[in-house]
C-alpha cells in the first residue's frame, strides 16, 4: 500500500514538474504579442497528415514567430504585422493559401523570414534555394530606412507591394545606439545594466508595433508591373 502511495506521489511531481517547466518555457513570451491578431491561412500538408482537420485552417500569431525566430524583435513584429496586411490586400475574405504564394525581398531584409515562415516557404535544408524566395537587389530603394517585399498569388497572379518605413518607428539617434549596443553585444563587452535597458527599448518598439501603430509605418498597395526574377539571377 505504502508502495503504490509513492507511486502516485511521484507521478503528481513527474506531472507538476513538467507542467512548471512548460510554463517557464513559454512563459517569456509577453500576453501584449496576442493584441497583434492572428493569421488564419489554410495548409494542406498539415491536413494531409492529420494535423489539421479538413477545413480547418492554420492559425499563426506573434508568439508562434517568437518560437520561430527564437525572440520578438521589431523586426519580426514588423514582418508578422506587414504579411498580415498584405495577406488580407491579396485574398480579402478568403482564406490564404499556404504554398501558393512568392515572395521577393530586397537583400538584407530580416522581415522576409518571418514572411517565408508564414506563407510555409522553407527549403528542405540551409543550403538549398525555394523558388517561391526570391532575392533582388532592385527592390532596394534609393532612401534607406524601407523595407520591401513583393507578395504574389500564384492561381492568379495578384501582387502587392508591402513597405516598412523603419523611419517611422525610430529616429537616427536610437538607430544609432541599436548599432553601438549590438556590437559591444557581439564583443560580450555590454553590462547586465545595458542589456536591460536595451531590452526595455526593443520591447517597447514591439509594443509600439503592435498596440500603437505609427501612421504610415506600414504601407500595402497593389503592384501589377513588378516581374520576379529568375531564381539564381
Amino acid at each position: 500500500m505504502q508502495g503504490r502511495s509513492q507511486n502516485i506521489v511521484f507521478v503528481l511531481f513527474t506531472i507538476l514538474l513538467t507542467a512548471s517547466l512548460t510554463f517557464a518555457q513559454t512563459n517569456w513570451l509577453p500576453d501584449f504579442y496576442d493584441q497583434a491578431g492572428y493569421i488564419d491561412i489554410y495548409d494542406a500538408d498539415a491536413v494531409q497528415v492529420g494535423s489539421l482537420v479538413p477545413g480547418q485552417p492554420l492559425r499563426i500569431g506573434l508568439k508562434d514567430v517568437g518560437l520561430f525566430t527564437g525572440h520578438v524583435c521589431p523586426g519580426a513584429a514588423s514582418g508578422f504585422v506587414l504579411t498580415k496586411m498584405a495577406l488580407e490586400a491579396l485574398y480579402g475574405d478568403d482564406l490564404p493559401q499556404r504554398g501558393q504564394i512568392r515572395i521577393a525581398t530586397m537583400p538584407d531584409n530580416d522581415l522576409a523570414n518571418v514572411a517565408a515562415y508564414i506563407c510555409g516557404i522553407l527549403p528542405m535544408n540551409l543550403l538549398s534555394k525555394h523558388p517561391d524566395l526570391v532575392i533582388d537587389p532592385k527592390l532596394k530603394p534609393q532612401k534607406p530606412g524601407k523595407l520591401v517585399l513583393i507578395f504574389k498569388r500564384k492561381d492568379n497572379g495578384r501582387m502587392v507591394k508591402a513597405v516598412f518605413n523603419k523611419s517611422k518607428l525610430m529616429n537616427p539617434k536610437t538607430i544609432k545606439a541599436i548599432h553601438a549596443y549590438k556590437a559591444k553585444f557581439a564583443r560580450g563587452q555590454a553590462s547586465i545594466k545595458e542589456i536591460k535597458k536595451m531590452g526595455a527599448v526593443f520591447q517597447n518598439m514591439v509594443k509600439k508595433i503592435v498596440l500603437k501603430t505609427p501612421a504610415h509605418l506600414f504601407s500595402v498597395k497593389p503592384c501589377t508591373k513588378y516581374v520576379f526574377p529568375a531564381q539564381g539571377k
